[in-house]
């Protein structure tokens, strides 16, 4: 009996460990698309008429809207929802809030301040910079065109 016991275990175990066996020619398992959602938020400043408008969104894809003292709010739709977390994961926004960026080099140019999560992009609109933040930019022009004015 201790025999039998023995060698079931032994088959059981093996069978067990070759579950996660992989041979070198297959591709790594897939990890489960991530289903934590980031607030984002841009604040607009400047400009010829003195602009100050602020976009908030929440994880769930509520939106407020602040532009001279009136609020107006929404929701963002399931594949905008998707689409804006996707340019809120963009690498690149860790690099361009850590770029010293250059003065803005034009006149009335609005300056956009864009955070996702803890981290924060500062930047003028002017294309006189020669290292505009493409990431930060992408979340802006998305968020304008998806909110109303």
């Amino acid at each position: 009996m201790r025999a039998r016991t023995f060698a079931v275990s032994s088959a059981l175990l093996l069978a067990v460990a070759g579950c996660g066996a992989q041979t070198s020619g297959d591709p790594p398992p897939e990890s489960p698309p991530s289903t934590s959602y980031v607030p984002v938020s841009v604040h607009q400043t400047g400009g010829i008429a003195g602009i100050d408008e602020r976009v908030t969104v929440d994880p769930h894809g509520a939106w407020t809207k602040t532009t001279r003292g009136a609020t107006t709010s929404g929701r963002l739709s399931g594949e905008q929802r998707a689409r804006l977390q996707v340019l809120a994961t963009d690498p690149r926004l860790a690099a361009e809030a850590l770029r010293t960026g250059t003065a803005n080099l034009c006149a009335d140019a609005f300056t956009y301040t864009v955070t996702v999560a803890a981290v924060t992009v500062k930047y003028g609109d002017c294309g006189a910079d020669p290292e505009q933040p493409q990431a930060a930019m992408a979340i802006v022009a998305f968020l304008d065109q998806v909110i109303p004015d």
